[in-house]
């Protein structure tokens, strides 16, 4: 069997303070706006436009919360309604205080209007942070589809009280679980600082994955196992998911896996260039769900 040698250890488990996550909605916005007479300056014609793309997308984040928390196909806990609800209206007030932020070059398109004069129009990719992370109660609620998209990695071993570690020759597994059908990349940044893409991988090309139900890797079909080995430290395993397929960051082949040819903030925004396809505009303006989750990880000889 082939090995699959990640300098590695354990992550803390699922529930411990050294777990990282976030989640945010991304949209393609339009927006236009035209010269006038206190604006006749093309930058500010543009960044006003943007602005205006930014409002649209900060209150569809707002109304695609609200609508997905009230929605009436979905099973009613009425034993959890209340503290529910109460649960929503935090969510829904972190997105409408979120920020906005562009993940794609501004598009341009200059026009004449035969009323308003020279106008733009805008098209940008734009992503939707809510104010602060809101932590989901447990697994209370976290297969629920209402809320927005959560994607949690766990290692194979150890509690939410203890911290347990990994040592050298031994193998690791990991496992994903989400409230919502994903796409999925797993990621492992080393001691060193290397990045390598653990999943999708040589053996295994799996990046969509269903919901509600635990995704281990690897399994005993897989040809790859993960073995920990040196250098040790302090080091990190990542997943990034979205309801929509991830885009292409700058690999190269590294043994089974995929080595990262680019510092972690350009993957994280490459990653963010999500193609965003529905069958209908109104689906479409809903946007994508996007959710991060890492563990901090411990390695030992």
């Amino acid at each position: 069997m082939n090995r699959l040698y990640f300098w590695c250890a354990l992550p803390f488990s699922l529930w411990v303070g050294s777990a990282l996550a976030a989640d945010s909605i991304i949209f393609h916005e339009s927006a236009t706006a035209c010269v006038s007479e206190t604006e006749r300056d093309n930058k500010l014609v543009v960044a006003k436009a943007l602005l205006e793309a930014k409002k649209k997308a900060s209150a569809k984040a707002d109304t695609r919360i609200r609508v997905e928390s009230t929605s009436t196909t979905l099973r009613n806990r009425s034993n959890e309604g209340e503290d529910f609800n109460k649960y929503m209206k935090t969510l829904s007030r972190h997105y409408t205080n979120a920020s906005v932020k562009e993940v794609s070059p501004v598009g341009e398109n200059w026009y004449q209007d035969p009323k308003l004069g020279q106008c733009v129009e805008i098209n940008v990719k734009l992503e939707v942070v809510p104010k602060d992370d809101v932590v989901v109660d447990g697994d209370r609620w976290f297969d629920d589809p209402r809320l927005p998209l959560r994607v949690q990695i766990q290692a194979d071993r150890g509690d939410e009280n203890s911290q347990i570690h990994y040592k050298k020759g031994e193998q690791m597994r990991f496992v994903l679980r989400g409230n919502k059908p994903f796409y999925a990349k797993v990621f492992y940044t080393s001691a060193n600082g290397e990045v390598l893409q653990v999943l999708p991988n040589k053996w295994r090309r799996d990046d969509y994955f269903s919901a509600s139900v635990p995704h281990f890797v690897p399994v005993e079909k897989d040809e790859f196992i993960m073995e920990v080995g040196p250098p040790y430290g302090i080091e990190k395993l990542t997943v990034v998911a979205s309801e929509s397929p991830l885009g292409k960051i700058d690999t190269m082949a590294f043994g089974p896996v995929m080595k990262v040819n680019e510092e972690w903030e350009s993957v994280r925004n490459r990653l963010r260039g999500i193609e965003i396809k529905a069958k209908s505009k109104l689906s479409e303006s809903k946007g994508s769900e996007f959710y991060e989750h890492s563990i901090l990880i411990t390695t030992g000889p």
